[in-house]
């Protein structure tokens, strides 16, 4: 008898034995083939994460040869004990051990996971998240991980925030919650480098009525999908004041889109919920898909993943008018921020520009908070328009290093900050209106820029008919010497008229009798041509209605009747331009608008081709050194304006004019971006 159990221990051992080694190969041994690249957009995906394809099936498959080691030693030492003591036990007490062995054996095998991942090189700052797919961890503590040296902390809802909050608002508080990307999250910066600290401590450092908590809840990776969920699902019950939304990573692209990446049945989210808290089943998820996901491939069940964007174009604008409509709902101030993006790194580089940017989802953006009259802070043009070194942080690739293609430095984040700050100030602490339709900038100094002429335009040399604190009339001179069929059209005729460029007389190539401002039969027909006015026909003149709100609040000087004028103004549905800025013209443009209709054609064809012709002849040695490294390299914007300045001079000596008037002809940004 004493043979026979020690027989059955014997076999039971090399059971075990056997059991252990094949879970061990294929942990170690054995690997599931994907029909991926290297490339894989998302955190969960990085082969340095614990829950990654490279990694979890190691953790995985040596946890399961550890659970079953503890439960059959579990299981033998009960029936030892019972045996020995010859105990009788009724039928459902023994399934209650063989249950209650399980749970003691996962519990110790989650645990040892847990502890395991948490002091391993693969422990992150994100973990998987049931509707988000992944998210920052909570109640980390200057954590410092694998992508990069700074160290970083969250509160027990994974924001990037100095303290937990309630759900409780106090009725001073005023709640400003930062939703976006790693740009937003502050990749590369400390937490109080980040813009949402630093706009916090400038907020509250001015005096007001408010105390202000400024909340990054942005997630490096993150899209508009991820961060509208998190937006319904986390942040909505905590009662904001004002969302921040700062997205640069939709055009990434992938191969999946981030709406087919979670579960979408309620009742699977709501057990994922639970079950998303174990570690365990989070590595036994990723196996599990991997293998179902290569068995599929290779039995042609499915197709071969390719490239596609994380989120469509589409779905893209359709999750920014969710955004509108959810602020509008809730009476939350939305704020839109265009983040900057490095062209000059992505240029050095055309198979990661390739990957991550499509320049169709910032011009998309551009124009749906014209259309929905919403707020744009667009530091990417600004910072386009005036090139400074330090705004971004280190970036490395391909043993080459740069500045990062998106990820702003300390400094970066400081300057956005402030930008963010201003607005705020001049909106909020001075007593304005802070509905969406009145939150526009429209002053001087805050001034949108775009890259969109069709969302903003500029008229030059206009004279004010009539003003008031809402409306304003201004004439501008058309010359109209290429419009056929000019005598269709009558005094007092309502038209859109299309032009070359903002220069008074505007050069119209085409005339189009309409009968109402804005009337277009789709957005596409509106925006078909770039610089287009609408208003009243008078002789060889058109009078223009705009709006101008609370854009003259905003001026130096008052703006009376009779005053020649530049205006930017931006184009509406059904509805008058609406005025942006408003200037009295300088001297030296006056002088330009005294110069004669058929001399000032002339001229302008003259500049025109001789500063092509100096541009090419001077700036020889420049297109040699261009052509040489086939790159940019590092002085070539610097050498650029060096040439356009020393064209510019060239042209005023030979004909005898003023700087300006060649400024006023001569697209000075086309031509060093050239």
């Amino acid at each position: 008898m004493l043979n026979k159990k020690y027989a059955n221990l014997v076999k039971l051992f090399l059971f075990l034995l056997i059991v252990n080694i094949c879970l061990i190969l294929l942990a170690f041994a054995i690997k599931i083939p994907l029909p991926f690249t290297e490339w894989r957009k998302g955190p969960p995906m990085h082969s340095y994460f614990a829950y990654s394809s490279d990694k979890a099936p190691k953790i995985f498959w040596v946890a399961t040869a550890a659970f079953l080691d503890i439960y059959i030693f579990l299981i033998f030492l009960f029936y030892y004990v019972v045996l020995r003591k010859r105990t009788v036990l009724l039928k459902w007490f023994y399934f209650f051990f063989i249950f209650a062995f399980l749970g003691i054996s996962f519990s110790t095998v989650e645990y040892g996971v847990r502890l395991f991942i948490k002091h391993s090189p693969w422990y992150t700052q994100f973990r998987p998240h049931p509707f988000l797919y992944w998210w920052n961890r909570p109640n980390l503590h200057s954590f410092i991980g694998p992508s990069d040296d700074i160290p970083k902390s969250t509160n027990s809802f994974g924001f990037r925030y100095k303290e937990d909050i309630s759900n409780e608002k106090a009725k001073d508080e005023y709640r400003i919650f930062v939703l976006g990307d790693s740009s937003a999250f502050g990749h590369g910066v400390r937490d109080e480098e980040t813009f949402a600290a630093q706009l916090e401590k400038m907020l509250n450092n001015n005096p007001n009525n408010y105390k202000f908590r400024v909340i990054n809840a942005a997630c490096p990776g993150h899209s508009t999908y991820q961060n509208l969920i998190a937006l319904r699902q986390m942040i909505l019950q905590f009662y904001p004041d004002m969302i921040i939304v700062a997205n640069n990573d939709d055009h990434a692209l992938e191969y999946i889109e981030d709406k087919e990446r979670t579960y979408h049945n309620s009742f699977i989210q709501r057990l994922n919920i639970i079950l998303y808290h174990s570690d365990y089943y989070l590595l036994f998820q990723r196996v599990i898909s991997d293998i179902k996901i290569s068995l599929l491939t290779k039995l042609r069940a499915v197709n071969s993943p390719s490239f596609v964007r994380r989120v469509s174009l589409e779905d893209y604008k359709n999750n920014l008018k969710d955004f509108i409509k959810i602020a509008k709902e809730n009476n939350i101030q939305l704020i839109f921020i265009k983040m900057p993006i490095n062209m000059q790194t992505l240029d050095l580089f055309p198979d990661l520009k390739e990957m991550i940017y499509d320049g169709a989802y910032p011009e998309a953006l551009t124009r749906l908070c014209q259309d929905e009259n919403q707020i744009l802070i667009d530091i990417n043009a600004e910072w386009r328009k005036k090139r400074e070194r330090g705004l971004y942080e280190d970036f490395y690739h391909c043993n080459y290093k740069t500045e990062a293609p998106y990820h702003p430095s300390a400094e970066g984040h400081l300057r956005i900050a402030k930008r963010i700050f201003n607005i705020i100030h001049n909106k909020v602490l001075k007593g304005k209106d802070v509905t969406g339709s009145r939150l526009v900038e429209t002053s001087l100094k805050y001034f949108i820029v775009s890259e969109r002429q069709d969302a903003f335009d500029e008229l030059q040399g206009g004279v004010v008919r009539n003003i008031s604190d809402d409306k304003a009339e201004i004439l501008f001179d058309v010359d109209t010497e290429e419009i056929k069929y000019l005598d269709q059209f009558k005094a007092g005729d309502l038209v859109r008229v299309f032009y070359e460029n903002g220069i008074v007389p505007l050069r119209a190539c085409k005339i189009t009798r309409i009968n109402r401002y804005g009337e277009a039969e789709n957005e596409l027909e509106l925006f078909k041509i770039d610089h287009y006015i609408e208003g009243q026909l008078e002789g060889d003149r058109i009078k223009v209605l705009f709006h101008v709100r609370d854009t003259l609040s905003f001026m130096p000087t008052p703006i009376s009747i009779g005053d020649v004028v530049n205006v930017i103004y931006s184009q509406g549905f059904f509805k008058p331009p609406m005025i942006r800025r408003i200037m009295k013209c300088q001297e030296s443009d006056k002088n330009i608008l005294r110069i004669p209709e058929g001399k000032f054609l002339l001229l302008k064809k003259q500049i025109e081709e001789d500063f092509e012709r100096y541009w090419f002849e001077l700036g020889k040695e420049l297109w040699k050194k261009v052509a040489h490294n086939k790159i940019r390299y590092e002085g070539e914007h610097e050498a650029a304006k060096n040439l356009f300045k020393a064209v510019t001079d060239r042209i005023t000596i030979d004909l005898e004019i003023d700087e300006d008037l060649v400024l006023k002809v001569i697209d000075r940004k086309a031509f060093i971006k050239q």
